[in-house]
């Protein structure tokens, strides 16, 4: 069985006291208000809608995060500077863990696996922050308009080298 909240316009905290081995689940839907500070937060145009459900499950020292986002970006096309629309829809996963890390490394590696959870130094789970992170890990790096090309008149690419511009002087 699950625990469903809903959220919209609300920061979400989660207290890690709340979590237990019931697998609880959240439902985010950003404001207006914060559509905008995330996309400033993201140096993009616009966040139309950003919906995330959570569900999150905690064994011992352990915190499981499973998630879907849906999302509509106003974005920049890196060709023609065009705005134009992303549609983002992901499942993701994050493994967390409260166990502290050892304060002094010394003179050892340190190798963090993607399989390894992340190390939790927070008493709660900001679902909000969580979100803005997981879209930005989401978002197309270079975001390109159906279609777009540099243009190439006027290069010629087999000769383009460092010292061309030499040649020519």
């Amino acid at each position: 069985m699950t625990q469903t909240t809903n959220a919209k316009g609300s920061r979400t905290v989660v207290p890690l006291s709340d979590l237990d081995d019931l697998e609880k689940s959240y439902r985010i839907e950003l404001s207006p208000t914060q559509l905008h500070e995330a996309a400033n937060r993201l140096d993009i145009p616009d966040i139309e809608t950003l919906e995330i459900d959570f569900h999150i499950s905690k064994t011992g020292p352990l915190i499981g995060l499973r998630g879907t986002m849906k999302s509509v970006l106003k974005r920049i096309c890196v060709v023609t500077l065009d705005t134009m629309e992303e549609k983002l829809n992901v499942d993701f996963s994050i493994d967390y863990t409260t166990e502290a890390l050892p304060d002094s490394i010394g003179d050892e590696e340190i190798s963090l696996e993607e399989d390894e959870p992340e190390p939790l130094e927070s008493e709660s789970l900001d679902l909000l922050d969580i979100a803005v992170q997981q879209l930005a890990l989401e978002m197309t790096q270079y975001p390109r308009k159906d279609g777009a090309e540099l243009p190439s008149e006027g290069r010629d690419d087999r000769n383009l080298s460092p010292f061309s511009v030499l040649k020519s002087n």
